[in-house]
């Protein structure tokens, strides 16, 4: 999971990975820390003999 996540998501508690960094100092901090929908996609993990995608992904 990345930073972003980790802050934003509401599926993880981050406190801890930010705890005694400066941005806890920031006044938004806690209003934004795990309060919002995140949705993580990786790409590292498309088959090598993947070339292109299939019409039905870029209609006319």
């Amino acid at each position: 999971m990345g930073l972003i996540a980790a802050y934003f998501g509401k599926g993880y508690d981050g406190r801890e990975i930010f705890d005694g960094l400066k941005i806890q100092q920031c006044e938004q901090f806690k209003m934004h820390l795990n309060q919002h929908n995140v949705i993580y996609m990786t790409f590292s993990e498309i088959p090598g003999e993947c070339k292109e995608l299939p019409a039905i992904y870029f209609p006319d």
